[in-house]
């Protein structure tokens, strides 16, 4: 949420520009673990967050 909103977007702005629902949005903003990861990753992408890397 402090990306989305410092960069003055909405949750519409957000949920409409990537077609995805606001509750859907919501629930990445509060790290709900049930949303699809492909979702997660178009939403860091269009507020440009960087991808942390996984070490397994």
């Amino acid at each position: 949420m402090a990306k989305r909103t410092g960069m003055k977007l909405s949750l519409v702005d957000v949920s409409t520009r990537l077609s995805i629902s606001k509750p859907t949005l919501i629930k990445i903003e509060k790290g709900y673990v049930n949303v699809k990861l492909v979702t997660v990753l178009r939403v860091m992408e269009f507020l440009s967050l960087r991808q942390m890397r996984l070490r397994i």
